[in-house]
């Protein structure tokens, strides 16, 4: 990762992602290399605290969570950024992800 083309660093050392919804998650946050594209990339791994350890993502409506203390790098103008999502799932996608891509952009103040 290069402080060029990466906004969240490896140095990130923040308290970790905090569930804003769907409380009963614990996400886990670290670096890894994608095994196919040996790209770097931030993993951010959701975890559920119950006695069976799985639920049934059809009966997941809707999740959302914050990366704590993140700091991002300086950019100058307009950037555009693109996120890959890849989920893998215990039982029915544990080698095959369900993948998704989406492009958030940000505008630098005046």
């Amino acid at each position: 990762m290069s402080a060029d083309n990466n906004c969240i660093m490896e140095t990130y050392a923040g308290p970790g992602a905090r569930m804003l919804s769907n409380l009963r998650f614990n996400v886990l946050v670290s670096f890894t290399t994608m095994p196919v594209t040996e790209r770097k990339g931030l993993l951010l791994r959701l975890i559920l605290p119950s006695h069976k350890g799985w639920i049934r993502m059809q009966d997941v409506h809707e999740m959302s969570f914050m990366l704590t203390l993140a700091q991002l790098n300086t950019f100058g103008g307009n950037r555009r950024f693109s996120f890959y999502t890849f989920a893998y799932y215990k039982f029915d996608h544990k080698h095959d992800p369900i993948t998704a891509y989406f492009g958030v952009s940000l505008k630098k103040a005046a």
